[in-house]
C-alpha cells in the first residue's frame, strides 16, 4: 500500500521509479478490494459476485489499457500496454471512494454532486499525469489520445446509423 500512497502523493516520481519492476500482487490486490467494494454496493456478497465483478473490472482496465495503447502506437509512441495496464489500476483505486461521495449526494445533492464531480475528475487527473510520464507526450499528444478515441466511436455510429437506414429502406 506505500506504493499507492506514493502515486497519490508524486505520481510522475512513483511511475519513474516503479515502472520497471510492478508488484502484479498488489494490482490483483487493488481488483478483489474493487470486486468486495462493488458486490456490497450493487448486490450481496458471494463468491459469484466477487469473481463477477472481478471479472468485470479486469476486462475494464484491460479494454481501457488496449484503447490507449493503441492510440498512443497509432500516434508513434512506442507500445506501453503493460505498464499502462498496471498503472490504470492504481488511478482507478480512487473509484473506491464513490460510495461515500453517493451517500453524501443522497444527504446533501449539491455537494454530494460537487465531490462525486472532484472526485472523477481527480481519476482523470492521474491518468492525464500517467500517460504524460509512461509516454512522455506533449499536452497536445495526450488531448489526441483522449479525442482520437471519442471521435472514432461518433463516426462509427454515424457509420452504422447511415447502414441501418439503408438497410430499412431494402426491406420496405
Amino acid at each position: 500500500m506505500q506504493r499507492l500512497v506514493s502515486y497519490f502523493l508524486d505520481p510522475a516520481k512513483t511511475i519513474h521509479i516503479y515502472s520497471h519492476q510492478k508488484d502484479w500482487r498488489l494490482w490483483w490486490g487493488f481488483i478483489a478490494i474493487h470486486a468486495i467494494l462493488s458486490s456490497i454496493k450493487i448486490s450481496s456478497i458471494g463468491l459469484g459476485a466477487f469473481l463477477s465483478y472481478g471479472i468485470v473490472w479486469v476486462s475494464w482496465l484491460v479494454v481501457t489499457a488496449l484503447i490507449i495503447d493503441g492510440t498512443a502506437q497509432f500516434m508513434g509512441q512506442k507500445g506501453e500496454l503493460k505498464t499502462i495496464l498496471y498503472w490504470l489500476g492504481f488511478a482507478n483505486t480512487l473509484l473506491w471512494l464513490l460510495p461515500s461521495a453517493s451517500i453524501i449526494q443522497n444527504t446533501l445533492y449539491v455537494i454530494g454532486s460537487l465531490v462525486s464531480f472532484a472526485l472523477n475528475m481527480a481519476i482523470l487527473g492521474y491518468i492525464w499525469v500517467t500517460l504524460k510520464h509512461v509516454y512522455k507526450m506533449s499536452q497536445i499528444q495526450l488531448v489526441g489520445v483522449f479525442i482520437i478515441p471519442c471521435m472514432s466511436l461518433v463516426v462509427m455510429f454515424i457509420a452504422f446509423g447511415v447502414i441501418a437506414i439503408q438497410m430499412a429502406s431494402m426491406i420496405q
